[in-house]
């Protein structure tokens, strides 16, 4: 059963094969543009803190990255009930707005081994170390008890 919205809509058949060729190139556009991506980046570039914006230049990149996430992240969520890389989409969104926590939530996804093995093993394949998308744990050297210390 088709759902009441599209239930109105009348397509050709001509619309609807364009809007799946549409749907697939820019499924192809997509995983390229993040696979490339991805190998790109430097390996520290999850552990990098962004620097506070001091002249015009800077706050229009700022914006502009904003604007651009925001986009990705209403079209990942336009996709999520249609074909194509909707999770992804979202994703990728949500890395580049500003928003309290934006680096922990980008971090923990990240991390996750189900997500980190597939980007680490496409990094190896161009010959780029993998990705650091945590600092790595710093250990306190051990005191000893304060009576075994005399």
């Amino acid at each position: 059963m088709r759902p009441a919205f599209l239930m109105r809509l009348h397509l050709s058949t001509e619309a609807t094969a364009a809007i799946s060729v549409a749907t697939g190139i820019a499924l192809l556009v997509c995983v390229v543009a993040v696979g490339v991506f991805l190998v790109r980046i430097p390996p520290d570039y999850f552990l990098k803190t962004e620097k506070p914006a001091r002249s015009a230049l800077d706050w229009c990149r700022k914006i502009g990255k904003n604007v651009l996430g925001v986009v990705l992240v209403l079209a990942g969520a336009v996709m999520l009930p249609l074909p194509g890389p909707g999770s992804l989409v979202l994703v990728l969104g949500i890395a580049p707005v500003d928003f309290p926590g934006r680096g922990r939530l980008v971090r923990a996804i990240i991390a996750r081994p189900g997500i980190a093995r597939p980007i680490n093993w496409l990094r190896k394949k161009f010959g780029r170390p993998p990705l650091h998308p945590r600092p790595p744990r710093t250990r306190s050297p051990r005191l000893a008890p304060a009576d075994a210390r005399s």
